[in-house]
């Protein structure tokens, strides 16, 4: 039989994304394998998650469900490489993936070069769309100790931990995951690995790293906590005035970091059917979870409420909610896509394609024959409270513009902001 690869599998709050992850592993030709499923006291439905993942075990396929309290992603780590009882080990993080031939290249290396601990690769980034935006991966003929050294002076990292495969042996050689980090422990142990163990470079990807699987408040409040066990790990691995030269580069590196994150987590555009049919991209801030469109179909199976909008929508987040109430998600658009002429000050709100799939086909041609507009016309009748009352609102408006377009365009302005000024009309 083939050498055992034992993965680990690190999970918080993941439960959405455990499935892929492990079918990743599942679909690689490798024939030995130990899933070992680290759950570090998560409160969604990753308990639930993991049982139902337990039942596809099969020769040659073995998932461990491991539960734990909470206690840090490195004691998750820890307790998943206790319990490996494979020859090697590797890692995958619950929201990533692991691409075609991503064991197997890195078992035969090791198999033909027994006098290495271990292996690395580069590795993906695969931002939400599914698009491979670039890779990870570190400089050109680099040594071991070179690159250890640039986890301490570089911005980016240029390795990724989880694309190390090592043998179970060299564990004892570099150590486990310190627990003192709560993040950028990966780091420490990359850096340990390097300086310890004997390694080597493949070039190719042999990871997936999905970039955008976290939401808006959790990226920003991990990159600050980043930012501060990143200067404790230089601060242990420099002295005198290179420690203090390092830290106040990482410093402003995570400054930038935060302010990217902050762009990058905050706004998303969306494809909308403008005037005519014609596709037109809407900015908007983030206020759903990530990967919601994944959900859509199954959200659009509770019906459309008076808004448009699906019921009880779970995907939408605590502070979405707010921002949506206040229509502060709408900004973006009054400094983009009015000033291109895509949408009127009045008008029926955008909607993409499949939005307009669930609107009766004759109001869909009549609203499509002018430009969406910012303030939303629903806005007019505070007393609507189905999906029909809303289609009769957003027909009044229509004829009433046929008839004299000037006048209904400022007559619906007033009302609107009246009624949200004045009557508490607030957006879902």
């Amino acid at each position: 039989m083939s050498n055992k690869v034992s993965v680990i599998v690190p999970n918080y709050n993941m439960g959405r994304f455990l499935p892929r992850a492990v079918e990743s592993v599942a679909n690689q030709k490798y024939s030995n394998i130990e899933v070992i499923i680290a759950d570090d006291g998560s409160e969604d439905n990753s308990p639930r998650v993991m049982e139902d993942l337990s039942k596809f075990s099969r020769d040659g396929f073995f998932i461990v469900a491991l539960r734990l309290s909470h206690g840090g992603s490195s004691i998750a780590r820890n307790m998943g490489l206790k319990s490996a009882s494979g020859d090697f080990v590797t890692f995958l993080d619950a929201d990533d993936t692991l691409p075609a031939g991503s064991l197997d290249s890195r078992v035969e290396f090791l198999l033909a070069n027994p006098k290495f601990d271990g292996v690395f690769t580069d590795a993906n980034k695969v931002e939400e769309d599914g698009k491979m935006c670039h890779a990870i991966r570190p400089p050109n003929n680099i040594s071991s100790e070179q690159l250890a050294r640039l986890l301490i002076t570089n911005v980016l990292s240029p390795v990724f931990y989880a694309t190390f495969m090592l043998r179970k042996t060299a564990l004892e050689k570099s150590g486990n995951f310190d627990h003192s980090y709560t993040r950028t422990e990966d780091l420490d142990f990359v850096f340990r690995v390097l300086t310890r163990c004997e390694v080597a470079y493949l070039p190719l990807p042999t990871y997936n790293y999905h970039t955008s699987t976290h939401g808006y408040g959790e990226r920003l409040s991990n990159r600050v906590v980043s930012g501060i066990t990143r200067a404790f790990f230089i601060s242990n691995n420099t002295s005198g005035l290179e420690r203090l030269k390092y830290t106040a580069k990482a410093a402003l590196a995570d400054f930038a970091k935060l302010g990217y994150e902050f762009f990058t987590s905050a706004f998303y555009t969306k494809q909308c059917l403008g005037q005519n049919g014609t596709p037109i991209y809407v900015p908007k801030f983030k206020t759903m979870i990530p990967e919601a469109d994944e959900q859509l179909d199954m959200v659009l199976n509770n019906g459309i409420d008076e808004h448009g909008k699906p019921v009880n929508d779970d995907r939408i987040t605590k502070l979405g909610r707010i921002l949506r109430k206040y229509w502060i998600d709408e900004l973006p658009q009054l400094f983009y896509n009015i000033p291109k002429r895509q949408m009127s000050l009045v008008g029926i709100r955008p909607r993409r394609e499949v939005d307009w799939e669930q609107i009766p086909q004759e109001h869909r041609d009549r609203a499509l024959r002018y430009k969406p507009g910012f303030f939303g016309v629903p806005y007019s009748n505070p007393n609507r409270r189905t999906f029909q009352d809303l289609i009769e609102t957003e027909s009044r408006y229509l004829a009433e513009r046929e008839l004299n377009p000037y006048r209904t365009q400022l007559k619906y302005f007033f009302l609107i902001c009246y009624n949200i000024l004045f009557k508490g009309t607030r957006g879902r």
